[in-house]
């Protein structure tokens, strides 16, 4: 078999594979066909590879591929979300650090990345792993044009390594291919960056995806802190102009409050009620009783009679 897959194009290989069932679990699973070419299919012999060749994707903003698949962008149907899932496959392939994250993803299953390439070459391990790969992908329940879950756990890739995020949510564009497998998990295949998205944990490990961590905004690598107000310096008295502990410049030491004499813990009593004395000698005491009404006013013994202008007039 090794022999065929270094002669004949991964189609034929994954064909061959089905028919005599090597794969375990393939006799027993139900026939799928689908519709993409085999992307694990090419071989490439002017690069003097006998199978292809290998090499880091782009990474940018800590993404699968720096650049998205504009087959996943552009899927509006099964056969085209179908044939997506491929393309996919085809550029994964090319790096093994993808590859490995790939077969955690797809297969469940950690794999030494040092076994999938020889220098610049992709070697028969590799083969035989994407081919299982493809294999599941062609197995699946079904493939579909979706959106990837605001509550799923994003990937990505940090240092080289396929990571996943240590929360759930996602943002911003959210445009993907919605796989089945079948043993009934569930996963997304976003187009903005080629990340898998997954509900529940992710089964690589942790680290920074193409959306900032938890606790910043922005978009990778440009990541800012966001403080709530009370993290804010200046409420603490660390403010860094005019900041600090005020400096009473009164007299007196400082008395922290704890040191501070405290009211005595029982209740006080009652004051006493006020006493009743007789007005000292030479006081005049208010009255008993209030003195009579005074009558209305006496008219006036000669009341004015004509015309009195006023200032400036005449009668």
């Amino acid at each position: 078999m090794n022999s065929l897959r270094k002669s004949l194009p991964v189609a034929f290989i994954s064909l061959s594979l089905l028919g005599v069932g090597l794969i375990a679990g393939c006799a027993a699973a139900k026939p799928t066909t689908t519709n993409a070419p085999q992307a694990s299919a090419s071989t490439s012999t002017t690069t003097g590879c006998k199978t292809w060749t290998t090499g880091p994707a782009d990474y940018t903003n800590n993404r699968w591929f720096g650049d998205g698949i504009a087959a996943i962008k552009n899927a509006t149907t099964p056969a085209e979300a179908t044939a997506a899932a491929h393309d996919w496959l085809a550029e994964v392939r090319k790096d093994p650090n993808l590859v490995v994250g790939a077969a955690q993803y797809f297969l469940k299953r950690t794999v030494d990345k040092a076994t999938l390439s020889t220098g610049a070459c992709a070697t028969d391990a590799a083969v035989q792993l994407l081919t299982e790969i493809e294999l599941t992908i062609g197995q699946a329940k079904s493939i579909v044009p979706d959106t990837a879950p605001a509550t799923g756990y994003n990937s990505g890739v940090e240092n080289g390594n396929v990571v996943g995020s240590s929360v759930a949510g996602i943002s911003g564009d959210r445009k993907a291919i919605k796989i089945t497998l079948s043993d009934g998990r569930v996963i997304w295949i976003m187009a903005r960056c080629g990340n898998i998205v997954t509900i529940g944990h992710p089964p690589v490990p942790t680290g920074n995806t193409d959306q900032c961590p938890p606790g910043t905004t922005g978009t990778p690598p440009k990541c800012l802190e966001v403080k709530l107000p009370t993290q804010d310096a200046a409420p603490r008295g660390n403010a860094p102009v005019g900041g600090g502990t005020n400096v009473d410049p009164g007299p007196g030491a400082y008395v922290p409050p704890a040191e501070m004499s405290q009211p005595p813990a029982t209740k006080p009593s009652a004051p006493a009620a006020p006493k009743v004395t007789t007005p000292p000698v030479g006081s005049t005491p208010d009255p008993v009783s209030a003195p009579p009404r005074q009558s209305a006013a006496p008219a006036p013994s000669a009341p004015a009679k004509g015309c009195a202008p006023a200032p400036g007039t005449t009668c």
